[in-house]
């Protein structure tokens, strides 16, 4: 058995459907952290559009 896994013609198969693997998992977690990102990024524009009008008041009212 131990033959058997050490022969190159199973174990780059074995390698490369184990990369497969990682590759497919990577992806999926950037495409989750990517819609995260877009989340944070819309509700940090508006949480920053908020702070930037709130000194304009501030400025004008003296």
């Amino acid at each position: 058995m131990h033959t058997l896994l050490h022969d190159p013609r199973v174990e780059l198969p074995i390698r490369l459907l184990i990369l497969a693997i990682i590759i497919l998992g990577l992806n999926y977690c950037n495409m989750t952290t990517s819609v995260n990102e877009e989340s944070i990024s819309s509700f940090t524009s508006s949480q920053t559009t908020l702070t930037i009008e709130s000194p304009v008041e501030t400025n004008f009212g003296p």
